[in-house]
């Protein structure tokens, strides 16, 4: 397998190495940071963040391109596709990243997903779009697939992820990180998943998970009252490891959650954020 650097080289050379590329490329990582280390040696060298970002966007655009087929269509088989990029200001990119994601999702062969758009400000998230949360209702095979779905500062209502978790049955891994739209997240009847991280969404009011026979790891971080927050079945009987953390919580409220389920676990971890007194 090529790498995405190894492949942009080659792909130059002639037709012959442009359809090599596309018949090895299985893998794409779009990592930000990777990307800026390397073109901080070209000469001259960007001068600002929004050259920065232009130029990432147009790479990660023209990426995806090379990869479609004359008719359009995408190959080959994409196993993996992540992005990880820092939104220093509102996000005014978003149809180039709705490309991304229908890219992703729509080629029907995605195994892992991540999307990872850091910001230090809640207003800039990535909304994840009505149009694709659409198509995949109605085609539910575009997503069959998927084994693994990590959203980082995305902002995706609990009825999209319970979607994804009804119509993805090799789903295994699923991680909702810092989303701003998550208010009710119910899962019930998911077979496959294995591994289950839901960190600081910061809305959330009632996260339920019942019926998970294979569920193994559960790694919850939230931040007010946590017993009126989750809810773990007694029907997720191997569940293993259960990590709580919590931002504004009493010591006595942390403990009382924790206590619910000793004896249920092999590993009990509580992370608090502590202030000292002056």
């Amino acid at each position: 397998m090529l790498t995405l650097k190894e492949a942009a080289a080659t792909s130059v050379l002639s037709t012959r190495w442009t359809k090599l590329w596309k018949s090895s490329v299985t893998v794409l990582n779009f990592d930000a940071g990777e990307v800026f280390r390397g073109i901080a040696c070209l000469n001259p060298p960007y001068s600002s963040d929004e050259e920065k970002r232009r130029w990432y966007i147009n790479w990660v655009n023209g990426v995806l391109r090379q990869l479609q087929d004359d008719d359009g269509s995408i190959s080959p088989v994409i196993s993996k596709f992540r992005v990880q990029f820092f939104l220093e200001k509102e996000c005014n990119s978003g149809g180039d990243m709705d490309r991304w994601l229908e890219f992703a999702l729509i080629s029907k062969r995605v195994e892992s997903l991540e999307l990872f758009y850091f910001t230090n400000n809640r207003s800039h998230h990535y909304v994840f779009p009505e149009a694709c949360f659409d198509h995949i209702k109605t085609r539910a095979s575009d997503i069959k697939l998927l084994r693994s779905l990590s959203l980082g500062f995305v902002d995706v209502r609990g009825e999209v992820v319970e979607h994804f978790v009804a119509n993805c049955p090799l789903l295994e891994r699923l991680v909702v990180y810092h989303s701003h739209s998550l208010v009710n997240l119910r899962l019930r009847r998911i077979r496959a998943l294995k591994y289950l991280e839901v960190n600081r969404c910061e809305p959330l009011r009632v996260l339920e998970i019942g019926d998970a026979p294979k569920l193994t790891h559960l790694h919850y971080h939230g931040v007010d009252d946590p017993t009126e927050e989750l809810m773990v079945h007694d029907d997720c009987h191997r569940l293993v490891e259960l990590t709580l953390g919590f931002d504004f919580c009493s010591p006595e409220m942390a403990f009382r959650a924790l206590s619910a389920y000793v004896g249920r676990v092999r590993t009990l971890t509580l992370k608090m954020h502590t202030v000292s007194g002056s």
